[in-house]
């Protein structure tokens, strides 16, 4: 990031003159080559921090100069004898480089593509017939809700955050801009509308590049990730508009709006949530109105195995056998579906 925001003030500092300041440095700079740059940069940094770490015998040891000489002796060691190694060599951070690429692959596709319809947009007049349709027909109260919607759904349909909101943001400067009649509050709520529903619409896509990653990461299916996380997104979302884009398009203030808004989705959120290990086994309200419209033969198993687990942690803490703050044994339990 550090390296990134260098780059970002050095492109922008070119061409300028006298003094000026870091508003005209950000306005004047390239944001796609300082990321270029600087993620092949942070791809350098990652495969240097890997080779100046020695291991040993499968462990990590502490990379002092004897050691880093040994990693680099030449002459042979005693039969059996393992002396330290980088835990990665050059040849393996590159193959991971290149593989993370590849898997990045279609994630990059739907990029290209977004700004594909970006330029397909702005070269069709797309922006002037979005203007006249709201600033004729639509109402400055309801533009920012609306702008939202139509965010997420655009970007729930692409998979990206990016291309939504550089397909979004020629649709919709002029349109708010002339809704807004001269009300800079208005204007700016409405354009950040953009940037929150890029972003629902991304991660609860499920073709998003997040989505895709966290998946993997979890060690779970995609469709699973989706469809576990997409009621918690809409939550959230509905609590956007309702104390965030219907509000401030009326007129109220939107710092005080996103305060209460806050406070009120935190309060909510505690009444409706459950423990993730509960003696009840109980789900929360949207895990449990799932399992009544599709009936789930893995969700009832491990709801069995919640009960009995919580149970069993019970009656050994009860007994004296288990610290009622250890947690191993709470991970140790396997409650998987």
């Amino acid at each position: 990031i550090l390296i990134i925001i260098i780059i970002l003030i050095n492109i922008g500092s070119e061409g300028l003159e006298g003094s000026y300041s870091a508003r005209e440095i950000f306005e004047n700079t390239d944001s796609y080559s300082a990321l270029l740059y600087g993620s092949f940069a942070g791809g350098l940094f990652a495969a240097g921090f890997y080779l100046i770490q020695p291991t040993q015998d499968g462990s990590l040891v502490a990379p002092s100069p004897a050691v880093l000489l040994a990693m680099v002796d030449p002459r042979p060691r005693a039969e059996g004898a393992e002396g330290p190694k980088p835990l990665l060599t050059l040849s393996q951070s590159a193959d991971a480089f290149v593989n993370g690429m590849k898997n990045l692959l279609p994630a990059i596709t739907v990029l290209v593509l977004a700004f594909t319809i970006k330029d397909t947009v702005n070269q069709c007049a797309t922006d002037r017939l979005f203007t006249e349709t709201f600033t004729e027909n639509g109402s400055a109260s309801t533009f920012p809700t609306i702008v939202f919607v139509i965010s997420a759904i655009l970007s729930f349909c692409t998979g990206t955050s990016w291309g939504t909101i550089g397909i979004m943001f020629p649709l919709v400067s002029v349109a708010a801009w002339e809704l807004a009649d001269g009300d800079v509050d208005l204007f700016t709520v409405s354009l950040s509308q953009i940037l929150s529903g890029a972003i629902f619409g991304d991660h609860s896509s499920l073709i998003s590049d997040t989505t895709i990653l966290s998946s993997i990461g979890a060690g779970c299916k995609i469709g699973n990730h989706v469809w576990t996380q997409f009621p918690y997104a809409v939550w959230g979302a509905l609590f956007a508009i309702l104390l965030g884009t219907l509000p401030a398009g009326g007129g109220a203030n939107a710092g005080v709006m996103l305060g209460v808004g806050g406070v009120i989705l935190c309060i909510v959120t505690v009444l409706v949530a459950a423990p993730v290990v509960s003696p009840s086994g109980r789900y929360d309200v949207f895990t449990t109105l799932y399992m009544r419209l599709t009936p789930s033969s893995a969700l009832n198993k491990l709801q069995e195995k919640t009960i009995a687990h919580a149970s069993g942690v019970k009656a050994d803490r009860e007994s004296g056998t288990v610290n009622p703050m250890d947690g191993d044994k709470v991970q140790s339990v396997d409650i998987s579906m």
